[in-house]
């Protein structure tokens, strides 16, 4: 704790030794001033105040959404895949998905669109 005492003259000075040091006279009565802000020095001619909202606040546009697919384009590339003789690629990527056959891609998007996903590489 930081204690600050201003005195102004010697009568302040005596009346504060008495009644620090003196035990008789343990009433002591404090008053608190508030400091006060510190100035602000006037902005030069031509500069102005910083905005109170900063402009990098801007939203990042949104991703687009990956497209929708469907069993139907699966079933595209898996007959285009059969028709140039590549059903060896195309039941080797069944067993990489754990599938037996397309019919099961129906029923679980994800599966779908990841092996869509691969289907296209090949």
């Amino acid at each position: 704790m930081k204690v600050t005492v201003e005195l102004t003259n010697e009568e302040e000075i005596k009346t504060f030794y008495a009644r620090m040091f003196e035990p008789e006279k343990p009433n002591i009565t404090m008053y608190a001033t508030p400091a006060s802000a510190p100035e602000q020095d006037p902005l030069p001619e031509g500069f102005m105040p910083a905005p109170d909202v900063t402009p990098f606040d801007e939203k990042k546009p949104e991703p687009e959404p990956a497209p929708v697919v469907t069993f139907e384009m699966v079933q595209k590339v898996a007959i285009k895949l059969v028709q140039e003789q590549r059903q060896p690629e195309l039941r080797a990527l069944l067993q990489k998905h754990g599938l037996q056959g397309l019919p099961e891609l129906k029923d679980n998007p994800e599966k779908l669109a990841a092996f869509y996903k691969d289907v296209e590489v090949l």
